[in-house]
């Protein structure tokens, strides 16, 4: 099977990533990136126990897999949280996510096209449904930690 989709993907979400201007202290992206990570490998272990989805090899890590979690995953939600609205209203903040849960389900849909992911028992319009609330998930995070930040900073002084 060829990998270029995977390749391309990956140096242009960590292209971006290094290049978008980055609002919030370093800690703040690396406390909600491996937390994000951490619940989609939880996520993905519970998917292969249903066989609900696969990525190249069934039910077991291989290199392509972790190569997308390290060059496609980790980047993306870099460049999520660094343009996320947090300025804005929840108007924009909640169409900020759709767009970002549309975007994200063209492309696992092209995941699913080129051959790099399987459904045996899932529906493309699941993953479409659950983005909002994992995206969600990811700014009540990363305000967690702002919050956490900003009370050990205060509790130090």
């Amino acid at each position: 099977m060829s990998y270029w989709y995977l390749i391309v993907s990956a140096l242009i979400f960590m292209w971006v990533a290094w290049k978008v201007p980055k609002p919030l202290p370093p800690l703040e992206y690396y406390a909600t990136v491996t937390t994000c990570l951490f619940i989609a490998e939880i996520t993905d272990r519970w998917t292969d126990r249903y066989s609900l989805y696969e990525f190249w090899v069934k039910k077991h890590i291989d290199l392509p897999t972790t190569f997308m979690i390290f060059f496609i995953y980790a980047p993306a939600a870099v460049i999520m949280i660094s343009w996320y609205p947090f300025n804005s209203g929840w108007i924009k903040k909640i169409t900020y996510i759709l767009a970002w849960s549309i975007f994200s389900s063209f492309y696992e849909w092209t995941y699913l096209k080129i051959g790099y992911l399987y459904y045996p028992h899932w529906k493309w319009w699941y993953s479409a449904i659950s983005y909002p609330f994992l995206y969600g998930f990811m700014f009540l995070h990363l305000r967690f930690v702002h919050w956490l930040r900003k009370k050990f900073r205060q509790a130090s002084k």
